[in-house]
C-alpha cells in the first residue's frame, strides 16, 4: 500500500509538472496588443482587502468538518439566514475538502453576472482582468454556442466547457470547467423567485492533462439579491468527483483548500468593483 501510494504521488506530481510547464510561455500580465484595447483601462492589479470576516476566516486554522455544508443539503444555500459556516475551508476525513465564501456585489444584478460569465471567455485580456496575477488565458470548448447570439448568456455556458490557465494558490495550472444548470446540479430551481435568487452558477472543475480534463471538484456560485446589490454565496467541494479516496488525499491538501479559499474572495471581491461599471460599457 506505501509502495503504491508513492507511485500514485510521483506519477501525479509528474503530470501536473507536466501541466504548469505546458503553461510557461504565459503572461498574465497585458501583451502590447492588449494595452490598446478598450478592456484595458479595468486591469488593475491593485486589489482591495477583503472584508474583516472574510480576512479573519481564511487566515484562521480550519473549520470544523462537522460544520462544512454537504454537497447532498446544497438547498440550504437557498435559505437566506446564515449557516453554521458563511467563510472558511477544510480537510475532510475521506480526503475531500471544502471551501466558503460569500461576497457581497453592490449595485450588481443577475443579468450582469450571467452576461460576465459568458463574456469574459471571449477574450485573455477578460479574464486578465478579473484577477490580475492569477488569471493567464481563456478558450472555450465550443466556440459556435458561445457566439450563437439567439441563445442567452446562460444558454451559451451550460453544457459548454471553459478552460481557462489559472494559478489558484499551487501554481500555474490548465484547468477545465464543464458547466452545468442548477436543476442538473441538485438546485430547487422553483424557490429561486421566492428566495430571491438571481443566478446561479455551477460546475464541475478539473485539471486539464495531456489534453484531457480530468475533473475533481464540483462549485456553485448563488447570487441572491440583497437591498440595491446581490450577495454571493460560494461552495466548493475539492475532491467530490474523484471517485478513490486515496487518490484524493494525494491531490488535495490543507494548504491547497485554504489557497482556493483566498483565491475565491480575492477574485470575486475584486470583480464586485467593476462589474456594473464594465456591464453598462460593454454588455
Amino acid at each position: 500500500m506505501i509502495l503504491a501510494k508513492l507511485f500514485l504521488r510521483t506519477a501525479l506530481g509528474a503530470l501536473f509538472t507536466c501541466a504548469c510547464f505546458t503553461g510557461c510561455g504565459l503572461n498574465p500580465g497585458l501583451t502590447n496588443a492588449e494595452l490598446t484595447m478598450p478592456e484595458a483601462k479595468y486591469y488593475n492589479p491593485v486589489f482591495s482587502p477583503l472584508p474583516e470576516e472574510v480576512e479573519a476566516a481564511f487566515s484562521g486554522g480550519p473549520i470544523d468538518s462537522e460544520d462544512a455544508l454537504k454537497f447532498e443539503d446544497i438547498n440550504d444555500l437557498l435559505d437566506p439566514d446564515s449557516l453554521a459556516v458563511e467563510n472558511g475551508y477544510c480537510l475532510n476525513d475521506d480526503g475531500t475538502g471544502f471551501v466558503a465564501a460569500k461576497i457581497n456585489f453592490p449595485e450588481a444584478t443577475g443579468d450582469m453576472i450571467q452576461w460576465w460569465f459568458w463574456w469574459h471567455a471571449n477574450r485573455n485580456i477578460r479574464y486578465k482582468i478579473w484577477c490580475p496575477g492569477d488569471h493567464y488565458a481563456i478558450s472555450v470548448k465550443d466556440k459556435r454556442q458561445a457566439n450563437d447570439l439567439t441563445l442567452t448568456c446562460e444558454e451559451r455556458r451550460v453544457n459548454n466547457v471553459h478552460y481557462p490557465w489559472e494559478d489558484t494558490g499551487t501554481g500555474l495550472m490548465q484547468l477545465s470547467i464543464r458547466f452545468v444548470s442548477p436543476e442538473e446540479f441538485g438546485y430547487d430551481t422553483s424557490r429561486f423567485a421566492e428566495e430571491g435568487i438571481e443566478a446561479a452558477i455551477c460546475g464541475v472543475v478539473g485539471y486539464m492533462i495531456a489534453g484531457i480534463p480530468v475533473e475533481h471538484t464540483c462549485m456553485t456560485h448563488l447570487f441572491r439579491r440583497q437591498g440595491d446589490g446581490l450577495v454571493m454565496r460560494s461552495r466548493f467541494w475539492l475532491g467530490r468527483a474523484i471517485p478513490l479516496e486515496g487518490l484524493r488525499e494525494l491531490a488535495i491538501t490543507e494548504y491547497t483548500v485554504k489557497s482556493l479559499g483566498y483565491h475565491c474572495a480575492n477574485e470575486y471581491t475584486h470583480l464586485s468593483g467593476f462589474l456594473p461599471e464594465i456591464y453598462q460599457e460593454f454588455k
